[in-house]
């Protein structure tokens, strides 16, 4: 950072021991805090936000990935898109520690009621080598897919044994969005919750 940017620097009292930069989108004055607590993160919405960790999982999809990030003591959903992201997805690799610009975005569908936006990218180190999880000598996949799959299978015992609607059911997978719950759900199972229930009865 240079010295007339030092000089707009404010420290600010934070819950974790990281190191993160927020930024104004408009203003672009840098405000260095000393960690960060969720809540405020989430507060910062519209603002940029500079954080350092390491990628624990990724899922790819076309044009877009989730990204988990693991911070210290939290794991944070970001978001990669072509559109706004200013690096290539294949950078993107699990494991590897880095430094990102993201833009802290409002986001109903959201558990915390914002996400983070991929911006930019530095890859501070990569892995060797991938390491798998090994239990009893058996090789255990923790994919972002695998948890998708048993909500799903815990979606379709809820619908064929309960008579619960499909927005309680969505709730009681972990989806606050029944809209976004029933995408998912046709996108996985090839009809929609109502379709699967009446298939399932008859």
């Amino acid at each position: 950072m240079n010295k007339t940017m030092q000089n707009k620097v404010t420290e600010l009292p934070m819950a974790d021991s990281l190191i993160t930069e927020v930024t104004e989108k408009t203003a672009r004055t840098p405000v260095r805090v000393s960690g960060f607590d969720l809540e405020e993160i989430g507060q910062q919405a519209g603002k940029e936000i500079l954080l350092q960790g390491s990628v624990y999982k990724l899922r790819r999809m076309s044009g877009f990935a989730f990204v988990l990030l693991r911070t210290g003591r939290h794991v944070i959903q970001c978001v990669y898109s072509s559109e706004f992201s200013r690096f290539g997805m294949e950078e993107l690799v699990e494991e590897s520690c880095v430094r990102v610009r993201a833009l802290v975005a409002s986001e109903e569908r959201s558990r915390l009621g914002w996400e983070l936006r991929l911006l930019e990218l530095q890859v501070l180190s990569v892995p060797a080598q991938p390491m798998p999880i090994v239990i009893n000598q058996k090789k255990v996949d923790t994919s972002l897919e695998n948890l998708l799959d048993y909500r799903m299978r815990q979606a379709c015992i809820l619908l064929k044994t309960t008579s619960l609607s499909v927005r309680a059911i969505a709730h009681s997978v972990s989806y606050i969005d029944p809209l976004y719950f029933s995408r998912i759900f046709r996108q996985k199972m090839g009809v929609s919750p109502v379709e699967y229930r009446k298939s399932a009865t008859s």
